[in-house]
């Protein structure tokens, strides 16, 4: 007996069941033997999915709220009848008792399909009644001992380790990929997309990526400018986005890093060659794309009419538009608007950057604002003790201090030093009196303070040094944020403000999914639009429709959940 947690966790509910049920392509429902479900109402693997899904939903902070582990058994026990589907189904409740889930959700199913039997958990870690995670901490080690514990009271055989690798036999290798096809999402975009108030985009897998180098790794050499490069990338669905201070290429099923491409593509270096930035660039097709759409749809002049009338004109406006594009050609209606959202999510990320860019100019500059203070106070500091040596030292102090600095300006900083140590009664009389030989107490304080005055005066005017380089700092820093808040004007002059962009952004998808809902994937592979192009709007097109028939599902579930749970008497 043994366990195995996949390193890939499920990335939904949904796929993990139906993959779990043999309901996918190139597998069969007679591979499981046997299912059990645990706080749901149903067997159906779509069904009780959809009410995972809409529990999940109650945790705004756990990010997997599936959990997949797996138990299995050596061959030779189910041989010698020690793992019979009872004695399977008795392991399965004890496995949940013992690991705390007995209160949560979850589908269990036991497949036949291979020599050793095994049993597949998919527990939903989120409390139908809390709304809080299980914890998974160190459960490696909590299943290590749930096994060795069931194996040595049923009399079970465990699997040896080699090594690091635990028992590396073909008939129980258990690595099965029951998630989606769909790249996984870093922690730090999945929260930082989550404050942006956006979805989260997951990287392409390394095969992925090097499929994408290998089409476009050419054009990034050939292309004439950021409009040629533009073009020839959306051909393939695919569009510049700005991450970070750098630029990715994104696609419907997620991006790719520009760095991937090869060496020598980066962004100041496109920049450089194209001699354009890529944000002002943004900006430029904006002013572009308003004027192509005046052209193209005659946009008339609402600039004369009352705020009334240009309501209602505005209203029968789009109103004509949304007509002829329901009689235009399908095809080219989802053309057009798959590369009209590909644009508008750019300007979307553009905006995004400039709103960072300025946020983290103001903190440089309040950073370094407040160094200003700790410097100048270090720097009068270290002067005071300078001039306090000096006092001890000389009978006139300040005329001393002049004297050493036009030592410095005249020789040097280190010369004028070693004079002054070699000889102090060159910057002036000293303190107390020397008479036959014999010398007073301020004579001697003052000869014994003159050996510590380089090594006071060099802190000092390495606190002047200091302070001086901070303000330097402080002064690129306004620069900084001059230039981001000019960018960030920009941004808003052409796109409107985040919410407004977000608005236009709903508009835009909604006008694809429209478009989308009008042709098939088929149509769109017997259309005669050019290979790469074909190919990318099926992509999105089967992303689309898998996306919205989650959606239905999750919605339907959530309507079943609430209904049931008004009909529920114990429900508060």
């Amino acid at each position: 007996m043994r366990f195995k947690i996949p390193k890939k966790q499920p990335a939904n509910f949904r796929a993990s069941a139906l993959y779990l049920s043999g309901n996918t392509a190139k597998l069969s429902p007679d591979r499981v033997e046997w299912v059990e479900t645990r706080n749901l109402q149903t067997d159906n693997p779509e069904a009780a999915a959809a009410v995972m899904a809409a529990t999940a939903a109650q945790s705004t902070r756990c990010r997997n709220p599936a959990y997949h582990f797996v138990l299995a058994f050596d061959p030779k026990d189910a041989k010698a009848g020690k793992v019979d589907p009872g004695i399977m189904r008795e392991i399965a409740t004890d496995a949940i008792e013992r690991l705390g889930l007995s209160d949560y959700q979850a589908l269990i199913y036991a497949h036949r399909d291979t020599e050793h039997p095994h049993i597949h958990f998919l527990v939903n870690r989120i409390h139908p009644q809390t709304g809080k995670a299980y914890s998974r901490h160190d459960d490696g080690k909590r299943l290590t001992a749930l096994v060795r514990e069931i194996a040595r009271e049923r009399g079970l055989n465990i699997a040896k380790e080699r090594g690091k690798d635990k028992a590396r036999l073909s008939e129980l290798e258990l690595v099965e990929d029951i998630g989606d096809t769909q790249a996984t999402v870093s922690d730090a975009e999945y929260w930082q997309a989550k404050r942006e108030g956006r979805d989260a985009q997951a990287e392409l897998s390394k095969e992925q990526i090097n499929f994408l180098r290998q089409q476009v790794r050419g054009h990034f050499h050939n292309a004439k400018d950021w409009n040629d490069l533009a073009a020839r990338l959306a051909g393939r669905g695919i569009a510049l986005e700005r991450k970070g201070q750098g630029l990715i290429l994104a696609r419907d099923d997620g991006y790719m890093k520009l760095s991937a491409i090869g060496k020598g593509i980066r962004l100041s270096a496109l920049e450089d060659r194209f001699g354009e930035g890529f944000d002002r660039w943004i900006l430029r097709q904006a002013k572009e794309l308003e004027k192509a759409e005046a052209r193209g749809e005659r946009v008339p002049d609402f600039d004369a009419m009352s705020p009334a009338e240009r309501r209602r004109a505005e209203r029968l406006f789009k109103a004509e538009q949304a007509v002829r594009r329901k009689r235009g050609d399908p095809i080219l209606e989802l053309d057009n608007a798959d590369f009209d959202y590909q644009y508008w999510r750019g300007a979307q990320s553009a905006h995004r950057h400039s709103v960072q860019q300025l946020k983290r100019a103001e903190q440089e500059r309040y950073y370094h604002g407040q160094q200003i203070m700790r410097r100048d106070g270090w720097a009068l500091k270290a002067r005071d003790t300078l001039m306090e040596g000096m006092r001890t030292v000389y009978r006139d102090a300040a005329k001393a201090h002049e004297r050493w600095a036009a030592l410095e300006k005249k020789l040097g900083i280190d010369d004028a030093a070693e004079l002054v140590k070699a000889n102090p009664r060159l910057l002036g009389a000293l303190r107390g009196t020397d008479v036959f030989g014999t010398k007073n107490a301020a004579r001697k304080e003052a000869e014994k303070s003159a050996r510590y005055l380089k090594r006071r005066r060099e802190k000092w005017r390495h606190a002047l040094q200091d302070a001086e380089h901070v303000r330097h700092q402080v002064r690129e820093a306004e620069h900084k944020l001059n230039r981001a808040l000019g960018n960030y004007e920009g941004m808003n002059r052409r796109f409107g403000t985040p919410l407004e962009l977000q608005q236009i952004m709903r508009r835009k998808v909604i006008r694809r999914l429209k478009a989308f809902e009008r042709t098939t994937e088929q149509a769109i592979h017997t259309s005669e639009m050019l290979e790469g192009r074909k190919e990318a709007l099926a992509r999105a097109w089967r992303i689309n429709f898998r996306k919205q028939r989650e959606l239905k599902v999750q919605r339907e579930a959530e309507r079943l959940w609430e209904r049931d749970l008004d009909d529920d008497p114990h429900w508060p």
